[in-house]
């Protein structure tokens, strides 16, 4: 969509819904059936691309390459991105066994239960299921796992892990070499880690003298069974504390991606169903007040967050439904906490994610208006269920799970307190996840120092420029004004995406890019007590989502995920890149660049494949929802009967309408004080 919030498309909630009611199925995650009953047939039959009856699902311990798996008639090994398909509503089970042998080691067994509807655009760059050893270890446990410390569960994740770690192509790497197909060496700094196991690695299976059921990795009872194969092929086991270390980078990844909601809506899809739906996030204040949000966060693939949102206060009516609520009335703009947490990675439980209210929009700081300025919005209750969404009633939940709930702190709850703890607000929370991340970027365009051999040059991190263009309409209105801002981000090599600066700085200052330190006024570097320099501070802004060349191989894209939030980002504060209409980074004009020189890249839309040519697309949350509020201010000026309840449109309302959307370009960065480019970098 080029305008996100236009009156006449439907709000990203609602379109989530549908996908995600579409793909409803019933059933637990966790088997209670013996799991060492896989691995029965040496025969491989896969289940066909084109059958919709199937989903893909990926182990993801990094992705596991050639991995036996089975559901139901299906058997066969996962790709070279750990991908498997299965059956809806098939049990899988995961396992190792030779070509031709009767010897296995099993590692447990998941129902298939699909995340959305395939025909999301999420499909084009990430599996819809993601299976990691947590997830086996819980079912094999029956227990869940809330750290990678001390529980039984955890152990056996952490087992399984070692093992797969250990026996991967990854594990005997010469990390002097150039990163190659059969030489895989671990790099802990980069996601481009697979575990690739040999054909010739699991035919040694064979000389164990007994099999591995899934229960034996709660204790250390798979060592001794795999210790005829490990010293046949002369494999030994990575630490306990490596393993946890990998696991743990692979569950905060997996975590990764961007959280939205939406204001409670009532497109009268479902009035004659009797469900309660509670789309969006809308509570009051226990009389006649009703309270409505807007948010969006991203979480990168540390664990770090950025994000923001807008809430409307109107008295309680049947005004709060088919949008009036936002278009009578200003928004305040809300900002994620500094110790926000979002979710848990472990548990998919709401952690600490909070938000500051602050002054309502184009509205004197000191109105009336704003009497719940300095006012802290906070989640409550909530677990993302099928890495998807949380739900905000046991309507929906049952819907989509195909039960009933069981324990009712799942379901999203939400409350806002002032300044001295009370309760002003609470209610119901439905928040969608979208843009989940890859644990696995393609080496072939992620291209970091490790993966190359001694003199060859490598692209990340990757400093550039972004060009925020704006459209003629705001330019038209305003002859004054820019027609365009530029951002310096660094995109660096674990995935994640930031940008230089401080609070007095803008995040536009030049000496920002390729992490220049900051200078004084005779352009000496600024340093600290210790005699070290200064550089500008690092924001987190978001991360990549995919790295992927195109079929024909010519073109290497990365496909992004930014959300621009906080004051210090000026008119840019509210900005979305890569969320809602997807956009790829083309890095193709960096591959045969010498180190020092600049080489080009670009920016297009994504939304229709890798051919896509079209213009990449920003859009801004803040003044979309503006953009709204003034299109009914002036049908309401023309209109017979009028709406008496409208706040006054202000000039500077008018302005922002114009800032809703448009194009984006990105360039290679520029020298900086005559010293190289940091694009294109040579490993020393």
């Amino acid at each position: 969509m080029r305008n996100l919030y236009q009156a006449s498309k439907l709000p990203f909630a609602l379109t989530s819904l549908c996908l995600m009611l579409s793909a409803c199925g019933g059933g637990s995650n966790t088997i209670n059936e013996d799991p060492t009953a896989g691995g029965g047939s040496n025969t491989v039959v896969e289940c066909a691309s084109s059958d919709t009856t199937c989903v893909d699902l990926v182990f993801d311990d990094t992705p596991v390459v050639n991995l036996n798996y089975e559901c139901g008639k299906y058997h066969s090994v996962t790709s070279n991105t750990g991908v498997a398909r299965c059956p809806i509503d098939s049990n899988v089970t995961f396992y190792l066994k030779a070509a031709e042998g009767t010897r296995k080691i099993v590692f447990g067994t998941l129902a298939v239960k699909p995340v959305r509807n395939t025909i999301s655009s999420e499909v084009q760059d990430t599996s819809l299921i993601r299976i990691t050893t947590k997830d086996l270890a819980e079912s094999v446990t029956n227990s869940t796992i809330s750290s990678l410390d001390e529980s039984a569960a955890a152990k056996t994740a952490t087992n399984m892990s070692q093992l797969l770690q250990s026996i991967a192509r990854s594990n005997r790497g010469d990390s002097t070499k150039a990163y190659t197909s059969s030489n895989e060496f671990y790099i802990d700094t980069a996601p481009v880690n697979r575990v690739y196991i040999d054909t010739a690695v699991k035919a040694d299976i064979e000389k164990m003298t007994e099999d591995v059921a899934a229960k034996d990795f709660q204790d250390t009872t798979f060592i001794s069974k795999t210790k005829p194969w490990l010293e046949a092929q002369k494999i030994t086991l990575i630490s306990t504390a490596e393993a946890k270390h990998r696991l743990e980078k692979v569950i905060l990844a997996k975590n990764s991606g961007v959280f939205f909601a939406t204001p409670t809506l009532d497109a009268g899809l479902f009035q004659t169903t009797g469900v309660d739906l509670k789309l969006g996030v809308s509570g009051n204040d226990g009389s006649n007040t009703s309270a409505t949000v807007a948010m969006f966060a991203l979480t990168d693939r540390t664990g770090d967050n950025t994000g923001y949102g807008l809430q409307w206060i109107a008295p309680t009516s049947t005004d709060l439904t088919r949008y009036a609520i936002y278009l009578q009335n200003k928004y305040s703009k809300m900002r994620l906490a500094d110790d926000s947490n979002v979710f848990n990675p472990y548990t998919n439980r709401f952690n600490n994610f909070s938000f500051n209210i602050g002054p309502k929009a184009y509205t004197a700081d000191n109105s009336d208006a704003n009497k719940y300025n300095g006012n802290t919005f906070r989640f409550v209750n909530g677990k993302l269920i099928r890495d998807l969404a949380v739900l905000g009633s046991a309507d929906v939940y049952k819907l989509y799970n195909g039960s009933a709930i069981k324990d009712s702190s799942e379901l999203g709850t939400w409350e806002q307190k002032n300044t001295i703890g009370g309760t002003n607000f609470s209610g119901t929370a439905t928040v969608f996840k979208r843009g989940a991340v890859n644990t696995y970027l393609d080496p072939a365009v992620w291209r970091v120092k490790e993966l190359v051999s001694l003199g060859q040059t490598y692209q990340i991190p990757l400093y550039a420029t972004l060009t925020i263009n704006y459209r003629d309409e705001y330019t038209k209105a305003c002859a004054t004004c820019a027609k365009s801002v530029t951002l310096p981000i660094a995109i660096l090599a674990n995935g994640d995406i930031v940008t230089d600066g401080n609070n007095e700085t803008n995040y536009t200052n030049s000496e920002a890019v390729c992490g220049q330190p900051k200078k004084d006024a005779n352009g000496d570097p600024i340093k600290d007590n210790d005699g070290n320099p200064v550089y500008f501070k690092q924001k987190v802004i978001g991360t990549i989502r995919a790295a992927y060349p195109s079929t024909d191989g010519s073109q290497f894209y990365l496909s992004p995920s930014i959300i621009l939030a906080g004051e210090q980002f000026g008119d840019l504060d509210g900005t979305l890149i890569g969320i809602g209409e997807r956009v790829k980074i083309n890095l193709a004009g960096l591959r045969n660049v010498a180190a020092g020189q600049r080489g080009s890249i670009n920016a297009t839309s994504a939304e229709l494949g890798d051919s896509d040519t079209n213009a990449a697309i920003w859009a801004n949350t803040y003044n979309s929802y503006t953009r709204l509020r003034v299109e009914y201010a002036a049908s309401n000026d023309t209109a017979t009967t009028k709406d008496d309840k409208l706040d006054p449109v202000t000039a500077a309302e008018k302005l922002a309408a114009n800032q809703d959307y448009g194009t984006l370009q990105i360039n290679s960065s520029a020298q900086v004080n005559n010293s190289p480019s940091c694009t294109v970098q040579q490993r020393q």
